[in-house]
């Protein structure tokens, strides 16, 4: 899909051009807006070479016509692929926030479901994926460090961005753990899945319990500093044994084993984790739509707004910087910039609540995030390809 901006060119001269100027244009619509043009570009019958000559084409098209002074402005391209992938995550992730409202989802039902996919079914799928896979082909330490290093990098700065800015002691800590705790269990293992296989799926698994160990460490430090609550032994102590004990991290940590010493999950054992993993994916997102709030408090809105862009835009561009400093392949760096795309976590909620953060602040920068990232996740797939 193309998205353009034109001027000084009718609609119907455009059409025109497109339709000699490349046979990988299926159809156009009516203007969506006084000077915004839509077209879908074919992809699913095609060939290499055709795909390819119409790429060509719609480019030369661009490229030709900005030169006659026709004041044509590429603002999206947007492989169908991308599409068909971000709109049913998003659709299932709006029924559960339907089915909330409606009373389908009740609070006590929701708990439930939430502890069932976070114990239970994205471990299993997680323990399965990554057991399977072969750990020496997944693991690239230079995709390892151009995933954490911007996880790092994003924390100082919004550290140092919350000291200048005037915002509450309580909600600096929140805030500068939203900006780089991603939803990689509930969204970004979903993207990863669906748009790029359950090979990819395996890698992401890999990256992401070593993601989520940087995030819980990161998360506490910042959250017990800005607390008001001196630290004690027996307190910290807690806090480290819920970080170490947290299921996902677990489950990827023996599945590296597992496929390290490639011993190989007995038959029924397998199975029965595919049963239970099959749950994940599908209600991880109605969890997640149904965890949704519309009430948005107006303090700190702007602030609120950057923390978002931060985690969805400034952390995965240094991601995909670093990723094309290391000269990593589009294949191998993908599933950890999704992961790095992914919105602000669920988690940020419950440690703002567990250790005198902002909880309502954390519920809104959430919601923000998660709406927003629809958009830029799109983005994201969209300038890789």
């Amino acid at each position: 899909m193309i998205l353009f901006y034109t001027r000084n060119i009718s609609f119907a001269h455009l059409k025109k051009h497109f339709a000699f100027a490349s046979y990988g244009v299926k159809q156009f619509h009516n203007r969506i807006s006084h000077n915004v043009l839509i077209l879908h570009f074919l992809g699913d019958n095609l060939d290499g070479n055709q795909k390819e000559n119409g790429q060509q084409g719609i480019l030369y098209f661009f490229q030709r016509n900005a030169e006659a002074n026709f004041n044509i402005h590429l603002i999206l391209w947007l492989p169908v692929e991308i599409v068909i992938t971000i709109v049913p995550i998003f659709a299932v992730i709006l029924v559960g926030l339907l089915a909330r409202q409606k009373g389908i989802m009740p609070q006590a039902f929701l708990q439930s479901a939430n502890r069932l996919t976070y114990y239970a079914a994205i471990p299993a799928m997680m323990l399965r994926a990554i057991a399977r896979s072969d750990f020496n082909k997944q693991f690239d330490v230079n995709l390892l460090l151009g995933t954490i290093i911007p996880l790092v990098v994003v924390y100082i700065v919004a550290w140092i961005v919350t000291i200048i800015v005037k915002i509450d002691r309580r909600s600096r800590g929140t805030l500068i753990e939203s900006t780089m705790h991603g939803n990689i269990g509930y969204i970004g293992f979903a993207v990863v899945f669906y748009f790029l296989g359950s090979d990819a799926l395996a890698q992401a698994g890999i990256l992401g319990g070593f993601m989520m160990l940087v995030h819980n460490v990161l998360a506490v430090i910042v959250l017990q500093y800005y607390s008001g609550k001196p630290s004690t032994p027996g307190g910290i102590g807690q806090t480290i044994k819920k970080v170490l004990g947290n299921p996902i991290i677990l489950t990827a940590m023996f599945g590296i084993l597992l496929s390290v010493l490639k011993i190989p999950l007995p038959v029924i054992i397998d199975r029965t984790l595919g049963i239970i993993g099959n749950l994940a994916l599908p209600l991880a997102l109605l969890v997640i739509g149904a965890s949704l709030s519309l009430q948005m408090q107006t303090r700190h809105l702007l602030v609120m707004i950057m923390a978002s862009c931060s985690k969805l835009i400034l952390l995965p561009a240094v991601g995909y910087w670093l990723y094309l400093f290391f000269d990593l392949p589009r294949d191998v760096y993908l599933p950890g910039l999704i992961l790095l795309a992914s919105p602000v976590a669920t988690v940020v909620y419950i440690l703002a609540s567990e250790m005198r953060g902002d909880p309502k602040l954390a519920v809104n920068v959430i919601s923000i995030s998660t709406a927003l990232s629809a958009i830029t996740i799109s983005l994201w797939l969209g300038i890789t390809t």
